[in-house]
């Protein structure tokens, strides 16, 4: 197991219950994490988990030591997902009546969200602009434009496909670094803060 999972951390992967169970049961063990850390040390990386918990990732040790190639990419990156991220929770949020934001762990129905979407102009017109978004993204109906949405955010690891006869698929911990990474906008960008409590307030008015 100790194989599987540090493979996994090096390729890039979040490792989480939903996406990879046992190299997830495995670094949950601390006697495995500090073997895992310990071997990660001597390339200068350590195992690092959302504030929430739920997965397992890897991160530089000293991060004045991350390559400026490497970050440029995780900065083009987050501004490619993070909107198309953000469009696609508000959208599940809105198809399902719900305030509560998809989670990790959560299953989420494609035939279901589709459904809702085909009796609704708004959301038809939201999907619309979600799939706007995405490059090369296409789509006449509203279940092919879901499908381009699904596909790309499984691609990107936010959600996997865990039965495809019911169309069923599983938030996964890569959701939960979102949250964490929309957090940090928030509490680092000038002026962010006021305007989420602003919108929130007048959401609570209306």
């Amino acid at each position: 197991m100790f194989d599987q999972a540090v493979s996994a951390l090096l390729s890039g992967a979040v490792i989480c219950p939903f996406g990879d169970r046992e190299s997830f049961d495995y670094l949950s063990r601390e006697e495995a994490l500090d073997e895992a850390n310990r071997f990660l040390g001597r390339i200068g990386r350590r195992v690092a988990s959302p504030s929430n918990g739920g997965a397992y990732f890897l991160v530089h040790t000293d991060p004045a030591a991350t390559k400026r190639a490497d970050v440029s990419n995780l900065h083009k990156k987050i501004l490619g997902e993070v909107r198309p991220v953000l469009g696609f929770l508000d959208l599940c949020m809105a198809a399902t009546r719900t305030d509560v934001m998809l989670r990790p762990g959560d299953q989420i129905s494609a035939s279901a969200l589709v459904a809702e979407i085909d009796a609704n102009n708004k959301l038809r017109s939201d999907l619309q602009d979600l799939v706007a978004l995405l490059p090369r993204a296409t789509g006449v109906t509203n279940r092919e434009r879901f499908d381009c949405v699904l596909k790309r955010l499984e691609g990107w690891g936010y959600i996997r496909l865990e039965n495809a006869e019911r169309e069923i698929y599983r938030a996964t911990g890569m959701i939960e670094l979102f949250h964490d990474l929309i957090a940090f906008f928030i509490e680092h960008t000038p002026g962010a803060q006021e305007f989420v409590e602003a919108q929130n307030e007048q959401g609570s008015l209306l």
